[in-house]
Parts: C-alpha cells; structure tokens; sequence
C-alpha cells in the first residue's frame, strides 16, 4: 500500500509539473494584450541607431479589431511607415497593416505617438503567406502566437530601422 501511495504522489506531482508548464502556455494563447519593445538591433540586418519605441495592443475579445499605441524617440531621418508584419523573430516577412504611413495618416516625423483601431479592412495581407486582405482574425493568432512584430520604416532605412517581436503578456501594460 505504501508503494501505490508514493507512486500516486509522484504521478500528482508530474502532472501538476505538466500542467503548471503548459498552463503558462495557454495563458500566452489567450493573451489579449502584446507588446514589442523596438531598436536597431533587432532589425534584420541590424541597424546601428539611437532610435527606440514600444508598440503595444490589445484585441477585443471578439476579434473584430486591435487597438494600438506606438511610441518612437530619436530618429535621425523622417520616420516613412510604421507597419506590423508577419515572421517568427530573425526573419523577415510581409506587412499585415499600417499603424501609420502608406494608407494612413502620416507618421510623426523623428518622434512621435500613434494610436488608433485596426479593422479587418486594415489587413492588407501578405496573402504571399496565407493572410488574405481582410483577414483579422489570421492576424490575431499570429499575435498570439509570437509571429509578427512592428517595424518603422524611416527615409534612410525603408526596409525598416527599429523592429520588435509583438510578444503576449499577462496583463495590460500603461504607459510608454
């Protein structure tokens, strides 16, 4: 009886073990709230620059929009676009929407602010990689998922001069 009874221990342990593991996951999947810290140094290729910011946004629950604050200090040349595009982090992949520039109102020149809601007719693609135009919801589980990140695009960079990977966290962030 001893033996069963340790063995039934260790097997509740494993399994509390497993489920603390995933449930972090699965918190991480059902994340409504992102955030991408942004510099030169995580740009593909890498961009020595003084320029920073933070992107961070919130679903709504029903996955009809995504709200969004962007924040951006010390560009040297004129900030073009500010876009969130889809690739895991170290790669670079196609533009899922403007936060400013191209569609949307300009960006702010060297530092700035933006917020504003996305809708399905934001999404602009890349339909290259399966995220047809109009497609929300394909955008928020790649959110939620860590596959896409924010990318300013500045006159001298405009393939990009500051990046960050849009990453899930706990709870909603205030502030800059």
């Amino acid at each position: 009886m001893e033996i069963n009874l340790t063995k039934t221990k260790f097997i509740a342990g494993l399994l509390f073990i497993a489920i603390t593991w995933t449930g972090g996951a699965v918190a991480g999947d059902t994340s409504n709230y992102f955030k991408a810290k942004m510099s030169g140094q995580d740009n593909i290729p890498t961009i020595y620059t003084p320029a920073y910011g933070t992107l961070e946004t919130e679903v709504d629950p029903y996955g009809e929009y995504i709200y969004f604050k962007l924040f951006y200090e010390n560009f040297r040349t004129k900030v073009r676009q500010a876009n969130i595009h889809f690739a895991q982090k170290f790669a670079n992949g196609g533009a899922n929407l403007f936060l400013c520039g191209g569609p949307k109102p300009a960006c702010p020149e060297y530092s700035g602010y933006v917020e504003g809601k996305l809708y399905a007719e934001d999404i602009i693609g890349p339909a290259a990689q399966g995220i047809e135009p109009g497609d929300i919801k394909s955008v928020i589980k790649a959110m939620k998922k860590g596959l896409t990140y924010g990318n300013v695009h500045t006159e001298q960079y405009k393939a990009g001069e500051i990046r960050g990977q849009i990453m899930p966290v706990g709870k909603k962030h205030h502030g800059k």
